[in-house]
């Protein structure tokens, strides 16, 4: 009978430790899946690619992400799309996702401005050629669109809707000046920051349009977004945007 009680006590021992391993590895599963879903303005890629990679070395979250224009961005999460945290270039959309209760926590975080890319003695006397064209962002879905239109139209430029190329996001139309598509364009000058080639290049007076203030909204809070957002903030990570042409407020 002593044995039996010590051999049923050696086995339910045995049973505890296999239950704990089994929990053990579970956890660390559970763990390794985590991740974080991050959609975030087309304009931030190249210094968000940084951002995430030295985050990576640094966290056991996973972090995830897809760019695009703002606009596009605030419609997909309209329709469920799984993002944990948004960063728009302006006001507008998280303004937009907040009416709709998709936001738990918001912040603005990073500032940008303008510029015109394109041979011109002077913005004032802008005049096109018949062969010419201007590249613009969509102002309905790209904050980029927006800004370029208020300084356009603050400018009275004339420039007739046959010569424009409208283009999704910004990240489409660096990629349309990179290709020598566009004889004239307006774009952030962050991205002229970074440029390896010679352009001709005008920064727009600010006065010609509206801030622009990248925000960041949270929508799932939670320990790994809270933290994710607050590294955003840390003077490493303001330095790397910086660096990128950003303006940090």
């Amino acid at each position: 009978m002593i044995i039996h009680k010590s051999l049923n006590s050696i086995i339910f021992k045995n049973y505890l430790k296999i239950i704990f391993g089994f929990f053990i590895l579970f956890s660390q599963a559970l763990k390794a899946s985590e991740n974080i879903y991050i959609g975030y303005a087309s304009s931030l890629h190249n210094a968000m690619k940084e951002i995430v990679n030295d985050y990576k070395k640094q966290s056991d979250v996973k972090l995830k992400f897809g760019m695009g224009a703002s606009g596009n961005i605030a419609q997909q999460i309209m329709r469920d799309a799984p993002y944990d945290i948004f960063i728009s270039a302006n006001k507008k959309w998280i303004n937009y996702l907040d009416e709709h209760q998709k936001i738990k926590e918001r912040q603005p975080w990073i500032s940008n401005s303008l510029s015109m890319i394109g041979s011109m003695k002077s913005l004032e006397n802008l005049t096109l050629n018949d062969n010419e064209r201007f590249c613009l962002a969509d102002p309905k879905n790209a904050p980029l669109g927006f800004y370029s239109v208020e300084a356009i139209n603050a400018m009275n430029l004339n420039i007739t809707d046959n010569q424009i190329i409208f283009l999704k996001d910004a990240a489409s139309l660096q990629y349309y000046l990179s290709i020598d598509e566009c004889d004239y364009a307006i774009t952030y000058s962050s991205y002229i920051f970074n440029l390896k080639k010679n352009i001709d290049v005008q920064s727009l007076p600010l006065i010609l349009y509206s801030d622009i203030t990248y925000e960041i909204g949270i929508l799932k809070l939670n320990k790994d977004t809270k933290d994710f957002v607050n590294y955003l903030q840390q003077p490493g990570v303001l330095g790397i945007l910086k660096n990128h042409g950003f303006i940090i407020d």
